[in-house]
């Protein structure tokens, strides 16, 4: 019978978010995690080192998040008022292509 199971912290997501994580999601290839919060925020995450790139504050909670398939540079996410989103890097900027009816601040 296997012993018990014993975890180390790494890396706290949830210091970023006021009012807790409502989905995270791995990119791709595995180089990014995104995590969405009921504060309206989206924060991008680099895996290698735990650092926070990006961070997308809006009005309204975001309840879903998922990577465009094959791309590590957008995140499509639902929003509480049932809107969708589409938020993407660039070399230049960080770009709301798609904006729902409340404006995302960058």
């Amino acid at each position: 019978m296997p012993g018990p199971r014993r975890y180390q912290r790494l890396l706290s997501l949830s210091d970023e978010h006021s009012k807790g994580i409502a989905a995270v999601a791995f990119s791709p290839h595995g180089s990014y995690l995104a995590t969405a919060g009921l504060d309206g925020k989206v924060c991008w995450w680099r895996i290698e080192d735990g650092e926070l790139l990006y961070v997308w504050a809006g009005h309204i909670a975001v309840l879903s998040i998922a990577w465009v398939p094959g791309r590590e540079d957008s995140i499509v996410c639902g929003l509480q008022d049932g809107n969708v989103a589409m938020l993407q890097v660039t070399s230049v900027c960080l770009c709301l292509p798609f904006p729902p009816h409340e404006e995302l601040m960058i």
